[in-house]
């Protein structure tokens, strides 16, 4: 029977001017810096040219050969700015968070999907891998303008008051995304393979944490309208096909929480927009494709996608059994003990003759 393994969106948007820029660069103008846009194959640099007694000069490029450099190239907005924009409300002022608020964090839009890592100091790290991913957003080939302008007081300035700068008009993107059902599914909460997002010490909190999980997919469900109960599990799993020896706690969810989840994405994608002081870009369509094979063929494929429709997700993970648990409790044993610092005795003092 055919699965899904992948959610992939197919997006289109359009926007005017630079959303992300790329810093400036001092060597295009001879006076005054110009600030970049992130746009590729642009070759502003400076000119070497090694004269016939092999002496080296360098020369700024002419306006006339910067227009011509700038011509059919495709502006790009980041997949990092991309990502700030998805969960900009979410993970605002999200700074100097330690591995004590990971049970915050994870029945959460920043722990299901956006993902995390915290530190503290003398433990282990938290972390959660992002089942999302998006790409830059690459416009279609368009020609960049370069402008050069002047500040007021330039004349006591060392620059001469002028700076550069390249930017565009109209522009259309395209971009794709992708949704990994097996990094979505599962939530470890076990550092046996190194890549635990919370630390349930007892199966208690770690079914208390599963419960927060169920309830806020329950609540996110009712913004979205849908008439869904998602359920979510906390127990040993193993991953299926695996060789390794032993199994993880963790939390597993159902595909009606997989659902809530992919459509929250869904609908964050279709009503992205990112408006900055020197230009916006807003999404025009995303279109869905709960893909059983070929992951990301929206990527090659136009036009073709496959709905929802009775078809369940990819179950990737199976309750472990008891000799799995018995092996992982021996791992985690010879860990635990490998940690500690050895006790050597004292060597005894030799007399003095």
């Amino acid at each position: 029977m055919s699965t899904i393994k992948s959610v992939d969106f197919r997006i289109k948007a359009t926007g005017k001017g630079i959303v992300n820029w790329n810093g400036s660069s001092d060597g295009i103008l001879e006076n005054g810096n110009t600030m970049m846009p992130k746009a590729r194959g642009i070759d502003l640099s400076q000119r070497e040219v090694t004269s016939k007694e092999g002496k080296e000069y360098s020369f700024n490029r002419s306006v006339e050969e910067i227009s011509k450099n700038l011509k059919g190239k495709t502006v790009y907005i980041s997949q990092n700015c991309i990502r700030s924009a998805i969960f900009e409300s979410d993970a605002y002022a999200l700074v100097g968070l330690s591995t004590e608020h990971a049970p915050l964090l994870i029945p959460s839009i920043i722990g299901l999907v956006r993902g995390y890592a915290l530190t503290t100091d003398g433990k282990q790290p938290l972390m959660r891998k992002s089942p999302l991913y998006v790409s830059d957003f690459d416009s279609e080939a368009t020609d960049l303008i370069f402008e050069i302008l002047t500040v007021k007081g330039g004349r006591e300035d060392k620059t001469g008051g002028l700076f550069g700068k390249i930017t565009a008009g109209d522009l259309n993107y395209n971009a794709v995304a992708s949704i990994s059902i097996e990094e979505m599914q599962f939530i470890p909460l076990d550092g046996i393979f190194g890549r635990a997002a919370g630390d349930a010490v007892t199966p208690e909190q770690g079914e208390d944490l599963a419960k927060k999980v169920s309830e806020y997919l329950s609540a996110l469900a009712t913004d979205l309208g849908l008439e869904v109960s998602p359920v979510t599990r906390f127990g040993c799993y193993k991953r299926k096909g695996s060789v390794a020896l032993g199994a993880e706690w963790g939390i597993l969810l159902d595909d009606a929480s997989i659902d809530v989840l992919v459509l929250e994405i869904h609908r964050r994608l279709s009503s992205l927009t990112i408006r900055r002081t020197k230009g916006f870009v807003q999404v025009d369509s995303c279109e869905a494709d709960y893909n059983v094979g070929h992951t990301l063929r929206v990527a090659t494929n136009v036009g073709l996608t496959t709905s929802r429709g009775e078809t369940p997700f990819h179950c990737y993970y199976d309750a472990a059994s008891e000799q799995d648990q018995r092996e992982r409790d021996i791992v985690m044993q010879g860990r635990s003990e490998a940690s500690k610092p050895s006790k050597t005795k004292d060597s005894p003092k030799k007399k003095k003759a």
